[in-house]
């Protein structure tokens, strides 16, 4: 992609930059990093269902106010199609694979797995728009890989293979959706976006619905409930908002190894909230991976 059309996708959230590209990419892998340990609490007393549609039903409601203030961008008819897409792949998809792969791995692995969207969305974006990349991105790429696999061994890898092809299937999507959200943000604002992406995913995880009035009926913990919230409004939310930003601003690319991080960051998290230590191979796999991220990003 050349520098002309990286420019006309970042009109749209030019108007309002305050935080560079690379911290705005930091702060959405943080948030999303909240999601691992927090469904983890979510599921003591959720099902994997209730959790995506109340996960949803709470980033939908962050976004009411403000599309009754007039902050977001109504759409037409003619644009609904290239939004709902999108939407349909990345987030509702995802979620379900996401959320039952993660009942099924530890943290820890499910995170690596994730990690490897770069991996995923260069090679969709090698077959399907030609887009090549270059010899410190291919060694990264490899390394980064490596420095997450030493995290995930680290916690002996807990799980059964049909967790793990959930993860791998929930990467793939969001592999999806990275790429086909590109080319609609030279219109839309990434709050935009994210408003109506979470919209359209709320409404087709509907038919989960009585899923939810069950768990909600048997008395789920404030732990459990506060965990939901959480991973709707700061992971479901926030966190996309600032992503699609930063993608708008920034080379995809360059964005895309800040996921690399996310393994560390929710090592961290379980560490404190759940109780997982890491292990002496998880810092070193964590060292390499700030490595990459280093190396991957010098001019």
């Amino acid at each position: 992609m050349t520098k002309d059309m990286l420019a006309s996708h970042a009109m749209p959230d030019n108007r309002s930059v305050v935080l560079s590209p690379d911290l705005m990419a930091f702060l959405a892998v943080v948030m999303w990093s909240f999601s691992f340990p927090a469904s983890k609490v979510a599921q003591a007393d959720l099902s994997p269902t209730g959790i995506v549609l109340l996960r949803y039903i709470a980033a939908s409601l962050f976004f009411v106010p403000f599309l009754l203030s007039g902050k977001i961008a109504r759409v037409p008819a003619s644009d609904w199609f290239r939004i709902a897409l999108p939407a349909l792949i990345g987030v509702t998809a995802y979620q379900i694979l996401f959320v039952s792969g993660v009942a099924r791995v530890t943290p820890a692995a499910a995170s690596m797995i994730i990690s490897t969207t770069p991996i995923f969305a260069a090679l969709l974006a090698y077959f399907i728009q030609g887009t090549k990349l270059s010899k410190r991105q291919l060694n990264g790429t490899a390394l980064g890989f490596v420095g997450v696999a030493l995290i995930c061994t680290s916690n002996g890898t807990d799980g059964d293979l049909l967790g793990f092809g959930m993860m791998l299937a929930a990467t793939l999507c969001m592999a999806a959706y990275f790429l086909l959200q590109k080319p609609i943000l030279a219109k839309y604002t990434s709050f935009d976006l994210v408003a109506y992406n979470t919209w359209i995913a709320t409404i087709s995880m509907l038919v989960f619905a009585p899923s939810m009035i069950a768990d909600l009926s048997a008395g789920p913990s404030t732990s459990s409930l506060i965990s939901v919230v959480i991973m709707g409004v700061f992971s479901s939310g926030l966190g996309f908002v600032f992503w699609f930003k930063a993608i708008a601003l920034s080379n995809p690319t360059r964005i895309a190894s800040f996921m690399y991080l996310q393994p560390v960051i929710v090592g961290l998290m379980a560490w404190v909230w759940i109780n997982a230590v890491p292990t002496f191979q998880a810092c070193v796999g964590g060292a390499l991976v700030l490595s990459v991220l280093i190396y991957m990003n010098r001019k």
